[in-house]
């Protein structure tokens, strides 16, 4: 009997050892919400900051929207200065075609 009641403690050994750890893990668990327990005014401090953080990621979305209404305006800005310039081109394109042909005409009839 004494011989297999050996092994099993040896196995409780372990089992010791990690209950201990665990008593140690619950001790500092109390002692750090010990100050949230004596001053919920530190536990509301920090819902208000979380919540100030959250109104400044809500600025800061409203902000890149904005940035993002801008961005489209210059897109579509720059799509009709394309647009006038293709324009210019094609009346100057047409320009140097009607000089070519008086020139040639010129040429023709000199």
């Amino acid at each position: 009997m004494t011989q297999a009641s050996k092994p099993a403690n040896q196995l409780n050994s372990p089992i010791n050892t990690n209950n201990n750890t665990l008593k140690t893990a619950t001790a500092n668990v109390n002692t750090y919400s010990q100050p949230f327990k004596k001053n919920p005014a530190t536990l509301q401090s920090v819902n208000m900051s979380l919540e100030t953080a959250s109104g400044k990621v809500i600025s800061l979305d409203q902000t890149m929207q904005q940035a993002g209404l801008s961005l489209r305006d210059a897109t579509s800005n720059t799509v009709r200065y394309n647009s006038e310039t293709s324009k210019v081109s094609d009346v100057a394109s047409r320009a140097g075609q009607a000089a070519t042909l008086a020139g040639t005409n010129f040429r023709t009839i000199g």
